[in-house]
């Protein structure tokens, strides 16, 4: 509509004649009519915004682009209804030839359809900010198999309830949080923990929706109603942070409240000016400065500035496997004095692992290891899984058979396995020195071995026909990242603490390999509540890093909680932010993201502001006495919608900007 009231008046002036065609009184007509239905129709929205901003004392950008249009459109009409009834009474048949001139019908329209295609624009931004998170909620299937005695009946996801139990084929997604009761295959969690590697499907494992089945078959447990499940948590976390505000905001309104007020009153000074001391006509000028004072001066580059940053960094924070409360929670990143670590699931891996083995010689090692992993088979020891893995791992020999197999609990398991030949039983014990050392078992050939060994863990021992043979020192062994990503910090300056409900020892030894010496070990939640908070009293701004269960107090507690979660367990009612992948590179790439957001504000903030600050003054006409250079409200709405596509193109470079892991060459350049 708007091109056709451009076109009505703008092709005279390229020498078609259409006005002859038409008719001024039904070109006029035409233009009027347009405009009137773009304005009072198409954009009623818009004035319904801008009329609440001036009733409420808070004039916002509509109300600028309101005012300046609807005064082009007023004088616009007043000049074509005069015109009419002057050649109407043929008291001066011309007139309305003349006063085709002072006619901004073009104006008034154009000003509302570039205002749309900016706000088109920027919803289409923020809509393709939504693409990760929309990607998530479609991961989840639709449809279930749900088991019913020995058959599988399809239905709503929706109607799941806890306690049901579904079959996921192969090449299926999860469409539930739920708990592996059977099966077999592989598992694929990238596109929901950002976790690469395959996953066995294994009995009792914990599962959430959206995860991919690659190959074989699982029966699960469903553990959670529907949309309450992981993914549903994350598009909630994730659009409620993209609507949250950062502190710069707060200043950006208060500049805000006296911009558009100052804003008006310079357009009502140029308006004066131009009439006292405009050339005639003088009215033409006057009401050409003041729409195109208000409408180029219009603060929706500076309304968009903030936002914009906020919602293209926090979607991209998504991407990244990085989920956080608000945009504030990112930005006190930045600030942070100190980092405080859990550690066992945050520095370290958190299941037990077997870091080193000793061996007397006087057996074969096979015959041992495969007797070890027989016996830990038995065993529901939190240990046994570690070990039945390593000595499994170690043999090639088939397991033997456990003819006898007991438990003593908080000491060992004992077990007789017979050969494979049928030929021979042995007798083994497996557990703590202590133990072995009351069952008055030989342990002088372990003694002398590993006397020098200054390793802190768990050395747990095999003894077979009374006399140590074997021993396994058992530990949680570091994240493969842990020490670059924990050098990263450091680099930039935070002190770093480890606070652990682990044995002193054993903290003190992660320490050292980080090289860090602010540690505390035996500490219970409350302890690490206390810790950080003590932090906090010396006036120290706090980070804490955890797995986000057992230390929930002390994430509420840091100015920044992080939850270094696979996704299982989010915990984020105590965390501000949470990292999906798990690992410490995550807390790296957050601080990174937030680092990223604080520089695009500002610059959308300098984009918005300097565009201002140059364009009111060319708008009231300061050049035109030596320049002639005085824009119509139509150019200076061009200009207010190029300022804004400019703060909507720089914002949406966050969606596109690659993290570099932290290494060298990232310590050198911070």
């Amino acid at each position: 509509l708007a091109a056709i009231v451009m076109l009505l008046s703008m092709l005279p002036m390229i020498g078609i004649p259409i006005d002859r065609w038409l008719g001024l009184t039904i070109n006029g007509l035409l233009q009027a009519g347009l405009t009137a239905w773009i304005l009072f129709v198409v954009a009623r929205l818009f004035w319904s915004a801008g009329w609440q901003g001036i009733r409420t004392g808070s004039p916002n950008m509509f109300s600028l682009i309101g005012t300046g249009t609807f005064a082009a459109f007023g004088l616009s009409l007043w000049e074509w209804g005069a015109g009419l009834l002057s050649t109407w009474t043929m008291a001066n048949p011309h007139h309305i030839e003349h006063a085709q001139h002072r006619w901004y019908f073009e104006s008034a329209a154009g000003i509302v359809a570039l205002v749309l295609v900016g706000q088109y624009t920027e919803g289409k931004a923020r809509r393709r900010t939504g693409d990760a998170i929309r990607k998530l909620m479609s991961l989840a299937p639709a449809i279930a198999h749900r088991v019913h005695g020995d058959q599988f009946q399809d239905v709503a996801t929706e109607e799941l309830m806890i306690g049901d139990r579904i079959l996921v084929r192969e090449g299926e997604r999860v469409p539930i949080d739920g708990t592996i009761r059977d099966g077999q295959g592989w598992l694929d969690a990238s596109s929901v923990s950002g976790e690469s590697r395959s996953q066995p499907v294994e009995n009792g494992r914990a599962i959430v929706g959206g995860v991919l089945l690659t190959e074989g078959h699982a029966i699960i447990e469903v553990a959670t109603n529907p949309g309450h499940g992981l993914l549903d948590h994350i598009v909630r976390l994730v659009a409620h942070a993209q609507r949250s505000r950062v502190p710069i905001q707060d200043r950006v309104d208060a500049i805000a409240k006296w911009f558009t007020p100052a804003v008006v009153t310079i357009a009502i000074v140029a308006a004066i000016l131009w009439m006292f001391f405009a050339p005639q006509p003088a009215w033409k000028h006057a009401v050409r400065a003041f729409a195109s004072v208000l409408i180029i001066a219009c603060p929706c580059a500076l309304g968009l500035a903030v936002p914009m940053s906020c919602v293209m960094g926090i979607g991209r924070a998504a991407q990244l496997g990085i989920l956080t409360k608000d945009a504030a929670s990112l930005e006190k990143l930045l600030a942070i004095t100190d980092l405080v670590f859990d550690k066992t699931g945050t520095l370290t891996e958190g299941s037990p692992q077997v870091l080193e083995t000793w061996m007397d010689g006087s057996e074969d090692s096979q015959t041992v290891w495969s007797a070890v992993a027989a016996i830990e088979h038995r065993s529901q020891h939190p240990l046994a899984q570690a070990l039945r893995e390593f000595a499994q791992s170690s043999t090639s020999k088939p397991l033997p058979e456990v003819v006898t197999f007991s438990s003593v609990p908080g000491k060992g398991v004992q077990g007789t396995v017979r050969s494979s030949d049928a030929q021979t039983e042995s007798m083994y014990w497996i557990g703590h020195e202590a133990w072995l050392l009351e069952l008055g078992i030989d342990l002088s050939s372990f003694e002398r071995s590993t006397q020098n060994v200054v390793h802190p863990g768990s050395w747990i021992l095999v003894a077979c026909n009374d006399r140590a043979v074997a021993a396994l020192r058992v530990g949680d062994r570091l994240k493969p990242n842990a020490r670059t990503a924990v050098e990263y910090w450091r680099n930039l300056g935070v002190h770093l603490h480890i606070v652990s409900g682990d044995d002193l020892r054993n903290v003190e030894q992660i320490g050292n390999e980080l090289g860090i010496s602010q540690v505390a070990g035996r500490t219970d939640p409350s302890g690490k509540f206390r810790y950080v908070s003590e932090l906090r009293q010396l006036g120290r701004t706090v980070a804490f890093a955890g797995d986000g269960i057992n230390d929930a107090a002390a994430l509420a507690a840091a100015d920044v909680g992080v939850a270094m979660t696979t996704g299982a367990d989010i915990a984020m009612d105590a965390a501000d932010i949470a990292l999906l992948h798990g690992d410490l590179e995550g807390l790296a790439r957050a601080r990174w993201i937030a680092e990223q957001l604080r520089k695009n504000i500002r610059q959308n903030l300098i984009l918005a502001f300097v565009y201002n600050s140059a364009c009111i003054p060319i708008a009231a006409g300061v050049l035109y006495p030596w320049l002639g250079i005085l824009l119509s409200p139509m150019l200076a709405a061009a200009a207010m919608a190029l300022s804004s596509l400019a703060v909507i193109t720089n914002a949406s470079r966050l969606r596109a900007i690659q993290f570099k892991p932290p290494s060298s060459s990232l310590l050198l350049e911070q």
